[in-house]
């Protein structure tokens, strides 16, 4: 009898071949939702802004019911990956309850929280019904670090708690974290911290400022104060103060060889694509969607120029409505992404840079020359590889 041999790229053509009939026929099978814009944290570079104010809508936010309701309908349309953040989502009552159902519709879900809610409890729940990933989001490898960003005493010891109940309960999660210039020193900490879990660790620079959602008056969380290594705390009320320049952020990534080698070839396998008119080349309003929490559909998470509210006559009205047609838009013959050859570096995409400058038509300078200095990074390695090559 011949043995039965398994080829690993039999699987890598199913899902090949997969992703191609999904977003062919522009099924949701990726979603998001905002359980709440409510957070226990009132973090500075938080890009939905004001705490106090967003607390004042709690009773706009979407009921246990009509997140169901959403839940089946997005399950109808061929949902099958699901995240719930917020805010953070835990802070929520009915988030066991929420979670539960989701689950048993079939949804491989997510969860994006900070770590200080997850209880006995919610322990329970994912032993019981595990999730896909619990991402976790830390600001610092320190006490005064991290509640230097998060502004809550006592914040840092419960997000640690939280990490050692996943981690005795053998629950899949990552940390990661947003580098800027009040945790910058503490980056490699993070990730040693990250490793001694066994886990992944993921970060990046994008510090947008306030969204605007109607929930938080267009400013952020009242800073309490810079730390004497911060001389650049913000102003004006917006989080883009904490960036680090493009030089840094990108110099963070290019830290990691096997990173630098992946965006290396990533380039050299993509340099010679074809420009496509269209604004939106990625998964947004193709593949993916995101809800807010007063039932808002919009594209993605930082999409909030086109949406469709769930109250209107239910997501697919609006899914094959106003978030259909954004895949028309095209991009202006004017603009400078239109012929860049580095658009495979780039972290920037037409929701970045409206929320960055104003217009999804016009690039962000931040990316663009945290972009630029990618490259030179990697030059010399595309440099080997296309002499291998030839």
């Amino acid at each position: 009898m011949t043995a039965c041999v398994h080829d690993p790229q039999d699987d890598s053509d199913y899902f090949a071949d997969f992703t191609r009939r999904v977003t062919a026929a522009r099924i949701p099978l990726d979603g998001s939702i905002e359980l709440t814009h409510r957070c226990n944290l009132r973090c500075v570079h938080c890009y939905l802004g004001d705490q106090d104010a967003i607390r004042k809508h709690r009773r706009d936010e979407m009921s246990t019911g009509q997140i169901m309701d959403l839940i089946d309908e997005v399950v109808d349309a061929g949902a099958l990956n699901f995240t719930f953040s917020g805010g953070d989502p835990m802070i929520r009552n009915d988030f066991i309850e929420l979670y539960i159902y989701a689950v048993k519709k079939g949804l491989l879900v997510t969860i994006f929280c900070d770590g200080v809610l997850v209880s006995d409890k919610i322990i329970a729940t994912f032993n019981e019904f595990p999730p896909r990933m619990v991402e976790i989001s830390i600001y610092g490898a320190s006490r005064d670090t991290y509640e230097g960003i998060t502004q809550i005493r006592g914040s840092f010891k419960r997000c640690l708690a939280g990490i050692e109940r996943l981690h005795r309960n053998n629950q899949r999660f990552t940390l990661k974290t947003v580098m800027m210039t009040r945790n910058r020193h503490e980056l490699e900490d993070m990730r040693a911290l990250a490793k001694s879990y066994g886990v992944d660790f993921y970060f990046d620079t994008a510090i947008f400022p306030c969204l605007p959602h109607g929930d938080n008056n267009g400013t952020a969380n009242r800073d309490r104060g810079a730390s004497s290594m911060d001389v650049r705390a913000p102003s004006l009320g917006q989080p883009t103060a904490l960036r680090v320049s493009p030089e840094e952020a990108a110099a963070a990534q290019l830290a990691d060889s096997e990173k630098v080698r992946e965006m290396a070839d990533l380039y050299v396998r993509t340099r010679d694509i074809p420009d496509s008119d269209r604004l939106y080349v990625c998964g947004a309003g193709q593949t993916t969607f995101h809800v807010d929490p007063y039932g808002n559909v919009q594209p993605c998470t930082i999409s909030t120029n086109v949406e469709y509210n769930l109250r209107d006559g239910g997501f697919l009205k609006g899914w094959n409505g106003p978030i259909a047609a954004i895949r028309e838009t095209r991009i202006s013959a004017d603009n400078s992404c239109r012929s860049c050859d580095k658009q495979a570096l780039c972290s920037g995409c037409p929701a970045m840079f409206a929320a960055d400058n104003g217009t999804a038509d016009r690039k962000s300078d931040y990316i663009c020359r945290t972009t630029h200095a990618l490259f030179e990074g990697i030059e010399d390695s595309v440099s080997e590889m296309l002499e291998a090559s030839s």
